[in-house]
């Protein structure tokens, strides 16, 4: 028959046994799993545990503290971004950056953080610094074909997302966002003509056309998932002359090589020429090449133009390319 713990041992606090210790001296005992001598031996659930501050009440007493000093913070970050009018209502007067040289910079900026940590105030105090160094995208003179501030929903939802803060693998662990995803793929397939399309989201622009890259390979050769590229003819991809640098960038990771994408001459406007691409493929496969990808560009970082899509479309239909669309 099990002996009952002394009441020492089980009128622990309650912030330890619940969750706190793993499994109460009483459980141990009466579930007869291994002696309290055992226990308080191998030391997974002793005395001394509690006495070197892994489930003490000190630690618990710091969780509060700690608790009340992130809600502080997240309060005071609000407060900076509405102070500093970080979203709207920026004024003219306001300088869009206040620059500083990189080591003119360095020296006034509080980037470090010690081991011991530190305060709310030095927080703020870093906070402050950040804002007022930092380019102010949602200035009225801030020029940007990118980009360029943000609204208060897009906000909104992005400090509900972070604070969530789970992860796209399964339904399981993400079903409100991956029903959302499943929706917004399904909208913008449909805008392009799918209707029963799939897609994925990326993190940029340029791992977008890397995965373009792979798509486009896996169509020409479904066995290089498997076999790799080892024994096949050079892979040739093209872009015109005013295209993104992540192309060549995708086919040096890849594997591919820089050297295989033809950069392909473009108009006055910088549109890339169909003609052109037609004489660009026509070469590639004389040297013994595979012509297999053609990047288009919506928007050319310089001059923002477009290039003909629908006359591209016709030659990659023609020569059994896959066609991109950056």
């Amino acid at each position: 028959m099990a002996a009952s713990a002394p009441s020492t041992y089980t009128k622990l606090p309650e912030c330890l046994m619940n969750g706190g210790l793993h499994t109460s001296l009483t459980n141990i005992v009466q579930n007869g799993h291994s002696s309290m001598n055992d226990e308080v031996q191998n030391g997974h659930s002793s005395l001394n545990e509690v006495q070197n501050g892994y489930s003490s009440l000190q630690n618990c007493t710091k969780t509060e503290s700690s608790f009340d000093e992130g809600e502080a913070m997240l309060k005071l970050v609000l407060d900076l971004v509405l102070k500093t009018k970080l979203v709207t209502g920026m004024s003219t007067s306001e300088k869009v950056v206040n620059f500083k040289h990189p080591k003119e910079l360095k020296e006034v900026l509080l980037v470090g953080v010690e081991r011991s940590g530190c305060s709310l105030e030095e927080v703020e105090e870093v906070l402050q610094q950040v804002v007022h160094y930092s380019v102010k995208t949602q200035h009225p003179y801030f020029y940007n074909q990118l980009y360029g501030g943000i609204d208060e929903v897009a906000l909104a939802g992005a400090w509900v997302t972070e604070a969530l803060n789970t992860n796209q693998y399964t339904y399981e662990v993400a079903p409100v966002f991956i029903l959302v995803e499943d929706y917004v793929i399904s909208q913008l397939t449909n805008i392009f003509g799918y209707s029963n399309g799939d897609g994925i989201f990326a993190p940029g622009g340029s791992m977008s056309n890397m995965y373009a890259m792979v798509m486009a390979r896996y169509k020409k050769y479904p066995d290089v998932k498997r076999t790799g590229v080892f024994g096949l003819k050079p892979l040739v991809a093209f872009s015109s002359d005013q295209g993104h640098y992540s192309v060549s960038k995708s086919a040096s990771w890849l594997g591919l090589g820089m050297d295989n994408v033809v950069s392909v001459a473009s108009d006055s406007e910088g549109r890339m020429k169909p003609e052109a691409l037609v004489e660009a493929v026509a070469r590639a496969r004389a040297r013994g090449c595979e012509p297999f990808f053609v990047n288009a560009t919506a928007g050319t970082t310089v001059l923002g133009a477009y290039d003909p899509f629908h006359q591209l479309a016709d030659v990659c239909a023609q020569e059994d390319l896959w066609l991109n669309v950056d």
